[in-house]
C-alpha cells in the first residue's frame, strides 16, 4: 500500500503489558550482519530505492545526555522494564517506527544491545518475519551497542523527556506486500538477554499501525529517539 511522507510523530501507547513467558526467537543474540527467519517466508524482495535526502530535514532530533553507570549496577530484567510505541514516518515506500523503553523498578540498571521482537497475528500466532539487526538502518545510521543505563523514577513514557529512557528504531517496508493479508494486532519484544518478553499493542497511540512485509530492520538500543540522518 502506498503511503505518503509523513513526519514522525511523538505518541504514547498507553499499553504496557505484564510480561509473558514465552521465548524468544532463537537469534535475539545474533550478532548485527545477521539475518534469521523467525518462521518460513517466501524468498526476500528486491530492496526499494532509498528514502528521499530531504527526509533529514523532517524528522525532529532531541539529543538526551548518555548517563555514566555506578559500579556495580546491574543488568535490567524485563521485570523492571516497560515499553511504549511512539510514532512512525514513512518515505519512499519504507515506514520507521520508534520505541521507548524506561525503568519502573526502583532500582537503576543498564541495557545493552538488540531487542528480540515479534510480530503477533490477531489469532494468536507468530507472523513469519525476516529480522535484521543492523546499526545501517534505510532512514540513518546509529551508534553500536553500548550500556544504558536506565536509573529510577524517570520521566513517562512518551513525555518527550527522555532522559535516563532507551530507544530503538524498527524499519520495515509497505509496498512490496499486500499487508491485509497480515495485519499485526501485538508486538512481542524482548529485552535484550531476556527470555520473558513484554507485549503490546501494534498501533501507536494516535492510532498508526505495525505493518510490514516480511523484512524488518531493527538497531541497537541508543540514548537517542532516531538515528543520525549523517
Amino acid at each position: 500500500m502506498g503511503r505518503t511522507f509523513n513526519a514522525m510523530v511523538s505518541a504514547l501507547v498507553g499499553l504496557t503489558v505484564a510480561a509473558c513467558t514465552s521465548s524468544p526467537p532463537a537469534a535475539i543474540r545474533s550478532p548485527s550482519s545477521a539475518r534469521t527467519s523467525v518462521a518460513a517466508s517466501a524468498p526476500a524482495p528486491p530492496t526499494p530505492s532509498p528514502p528521499p535526502s530531504n527526509f533529514a530535514s523532517a524528522v525532529p532530533m532531541t539529543s538526551y545526555p548518555r548517563l555514566p553507570i555506578p559500579a556495580g549496577t546491574p543488568r535490567c530484567h524485563t521485570s523492571q522494564l516497560e515499553v511504549s510505541f511512539r510514532s512512525d514516518g514513512a518515505a519512499a515506500g519504507r515506514i520507521a517506527y520508534t520505541f521507548e523503553w524506561r525503568n519502573q523498578s526502583k532500582n537503576p540498571c543498564w541495557v545493552y544491545g538488540f531487542v528480540g521482537f515479534q510480530t503477533i497475528a490477531p489469532n494468536g500466532r507468530a507472523l513469519a518475519q525476516t529480522i535484521k539487526w543492523t546499526t545501517e538502518l534505510s532512514f540513518g545510521r546509529s551508534d553500536p551497542p553500548s550500556r544504558i543505563l536506565l536509573p529510577s523514577d524517570t520521566a513517562a513514557l512518551g513525555s518527550g523527556q527522555g532522559t535516563g529512557h532507551a530507544f530503538f528504531n524498527v524499519v520495515t517496508n509497505d509496498v512490496l506486500c499486500d499487508t491485509s493479508q497480515n495485519p499485526v494486532a501485538l508486538l512481542e519484544i524482548w529485552p535484550p538477554d531476556e527470555t520473558a518478553a513484554l507485549r503490546i499493542a501494534a498501533q501507536t497511540a494516535a492510532g498508526a499501525p505495525f505493518i510490514f512485509c516480511t523484512d524488518i530492520e531493527l538497531n541497537p538500543l541508543q540514548v537517542q529517539e532516531t538515528p543520525r540522518l549523517d
